[in-house]
């Protein structure tokens, strides 16, 4: 398929999924934005979103996928779109935070934390531990977003500005990608499998915590 896909190293279908786990995460990021510019609040929870925003950095300018052109721009339009989530989060993500000392350094705060999962992430595929898509990198920073979503959604007063649709789509983006590895590694490689599950493990107990709190407020209570 010539620069565009690697099918020397990924089979077609292997390809397809992934391909389309990574673009229910680009609508994904669609809708927050809009959600965000309706409703004025970031559904992405603030730690999340620095560890996020790291890793998109580093996979759009550092590190090149071997998957692929495709993928190399898609990991760009990734980071783009997210330029705005987490400008959001700078702006708009102290609401979030409930303890005063670190309100009045939250903007301080937010960056050393990006930077400390920057360099992170940075040494742990430089050092070799991570795959040439990113695949297990990637899936950590999907635990620590997938970990604090229910936090996020259960601390917040009502659910206005949760979405249901980013919920289904952060599960159904990641569960694809989980799917690929299995296809991929077909023997071994427990750990980056081990992460996938962890987070659909996530994703599917806050889908569950998020439709049981619409069930207590109503329907009507949830953004689309």
């Amino acid at each position: 398929m010539g620069p565009w896909f690697n099918t020397d190293l990924y089979t077609v279908p292997q390809l397809l999924v992934f391909v389309t786990g990574c673009g229910l995460w680009a609508l994904l990021y669609l809708i927050l934005i809009r959600n965000f510019l309706r409703d004025r609040f970031v559904e992405m929870p603030i730690v999340a979103a620095a560890s996020n925003f790291g890793w998109e950095f580093l996979w759009a300018f550092v590190f090149k996928t071997d998957m692929g052109l495709l993928m190399n721009l898609g990991y760009k339009l990734w980071f783009f779109l997210d330029v705005f989530i987490f400008a959001a989060v700078l702006r708009y993500g102290k609401d979030q935070v409930h303890i005063p000392e670190l309100r009045r350094h939250f903007r301080a705060s937010m960056l050393l934390i990006l930077l400390a999962f920057g360099i992170g992430y940075y040494f742990f595929t430089a050092d070799g531990f991570d795959t040439p898509t990113g695949l297990t990198s990637g899936l950590i920073a999907n635990v620590v977003i997938s970990g604090l979503y229910p936090l996020m959604m259960l601390r917040k007063p009502s659910l206005a500005g949760i979405s249901t649709a980013i919920a289904w789509l952060k599960m159904l983006g990641t569960g694809l990608i989980t799917l690929f590895a299995f296809m991929y590694f077909q023997e071994g490689a427990w750990f980056i499998k081990s992460l996938g599950l962890a987070v659909l493990a996530l994703d599917l107990y806050y889908l569950y915590l998020l439709y049981e709190r619409i069930g207590r407020e109503g329907r009507s209570a949830a953004s689309a």
